[in-house]
C-alpha cells in the first residue's frame, strides 16, 4: 500500500524507515513496502522524480519513471514497482552509459527530468544532434 508522506506523518515514517532513506524523506514523497519471498524492501519516490529502492538494508538511488512505473538506478539497474529487478537487453544507452561515472549519470538523469524526456529519448536527441552537426 502506497503512503503519501505529509508534514503530519513525516516524523513517524522517518522512525520506521531504513537509516539511509530516513534522512532524505520529505513531505510529498510516496513510499511503499514490497516483499519477495522472505525478503522485504521499501520503494520511495520524491516529487522531483528521484527515487530509491531499499533491499536488505541497502538503498540504491536513481530516477522514477511514472509512465512505466520503473526505477532506473544510477548504476543502470532497473526495478519495477514491486522491487523486482527488470532484466535489460543491451541497448545503445546501456552501452554508452556503462563506463559513465555515477555523478555524470545522475546529472544526465536530472537533465532528462528538467527537459521532460526519458533517458532514451534524451540520448537519441543528443546523438541526432551530433550526427546532424557532423553531416553539416
Amino acid at each position: 500500500m502506497k503512503t503519501r508522506i505529509t508534514k503530519e506523518n513525516l516524523d513517524q515514517i522517518k522512525k520506521k524507515a531504513p537509516e539511509d532513506l530516513a534522512g532524505e524523506l520529505e513531505a510529498g514523497c510516496e513510499s511503499w513496502p514490497f516483499q519477495q519471498g522472505n525478503k522485504k524492501g521499501q520503494m520511495v519516490v520524491w516529487p522531483s522524480g528521484r527515487a530509491a529502492i531499499e533491499k536488505n538494508g541497502k538503498a540504491e538511488w536513481g530516477h522514477w519513471s511514472p509512465r512505466r512505473e520503473l526505477l532506473t538506478s544510477y548504476d543502470g539497474n532497473v526495478y519495477d514497482a514491486e522491487g523486482r529487478e527488470v532484466p535489460q537487453p543491451e541497448t545503445v544507452m546501456n552501452f554508452v552509459l556503462r563506463g559513465v561515472p555515477r555523478d555524470n549519470w545522475k546529472k544526465f538523469l536530472d537533465l532528462c527530468q528538467k527537459e521532460g524526456l526519458g533517458p532514451s529519448q534524451k540520448l537519441r536527441a543528443m546523438i541526432a544532434g551530433e550526427v546532424q552537426k557532423t553531416m553539416g
